[in-house]
């Protein structure tokens, strides 16, 4: 198998992967709260783009003749950093779908109990 047909398949595997989680939670969400599902659909997101992160890094006998490590490397940063982001866009969307953030009380919002 040639390395780019290798490199061809990993990508779609780890696609898939990636995809899977949000489409299912995508798919049974109520859509009461459009906001709340976005937000919660983002955060799927990049924990399993976190979760894909070990992959390429793993070094796997397979795999590390078709990537070079320098461009795997530099891949790995820019995608660990859209993770974050995408990580950190959970509670901003949250805060910001919610009408009445500020006038409820904190033991509320926080979901104490």
């Amino acid at each position: 198998m040639s390395n780019k047909t290798k490199f061809v398949i990993f990508l779609v595997v780890c696609v898939a992967l990636t995809l899977t989680p949000v489409t299912i939670m995508l798919l049974n969400a109520n859509w009461v709260w459009p906001m709340r599902d976005i937000s919660v659909a983002l955060a799927f997101l990049g924990m399993s783009i976190v979760g894909m992160q070990f992959l390429p890094i793993s070094r796997m006998p397979w795999l590390a003749d078709s990537i070079p490590l320098d461009k795997m490397y530099k891949t790995h940063h820019v995608i660990s950093a859209v993770s974050v982001g995408l990580i950190l866009l959970h509670p901003i969307i949250l805060i910001a779908g919610q009408e009445l953030f500020f006038e409820e009380p904190f033991w509320l919002q926080a979901g104490i109990i």
